[in-house]
């Protein structure tokens, strides 16, 4: 089966700006999700991919290679969690660092889809569940996250 296009039919409904990010076993990918995305990416190659907005993400992963694929899709517009935002800084060297093309600190590199960011970022939400059922101790812990967008950390 093709899971890109599975994960392709799932994303159909996300408008506005769509992102994504690829991990992948030869490179790393960020984006604006389109059809030259999509021709990027190859399967085989392929660990991770999320696909995200504002209302949705869709993710697309394995633990390794030759390993089955799981597609997960949080859709904040008709799921009801409780939840909290935290912006995230992208690891960028600013001294090896030029325009849309960003080199990592460590030495790798990528191409980010916005201009003209000091401090570009990440906004990860956190979703929340509580454990209330008789026995329980009613702590409140993280059980599962998603991308909402890339932006200006600060924003």
């Amino acid at each position: 089966m093709n899971h890109l296009r599975e994960l392709q039919d799932c994303v159909q409904d996300m408008t506005g700006d769509v992102f994504y990010s690829a991990e992948q076993t030869d490179r790393y990918d960020v984006g604006y999700w389109n059809v030259d995305a999509l021709g990027r990416i190859k399967e085989e190659n392929l660990l991770s991919l999320r696909v995200f907005n504002e209302d949705k993400e869709v993710r697309l992963s394995r633990s390794d290679i030759g390993q089955t694929f799981a597609l997960r899709v949080i859709d904040d517009r008709s799921d009801c969690h409780d939840h909290y935002d935290e912006w995230q800084l992208l690891d960028k060297d600013d001294k090896r660092s030029m325009g849309t093309h960003f080199m990592a600190t460590g030495g790798g590199s990528y191409e980010f889809p916005l201009t003209g960011l000091r401090h570009p970022a990440v906004l990860i939400r956190y979703y929340l569940e509580s454990k209330t059922s008789d026995g329980e101790t009613g702590l409140t812990y993280v059980c599962d996250w998603r991308c909402v967008t890339f932006g200006e950390m600060g924003e």
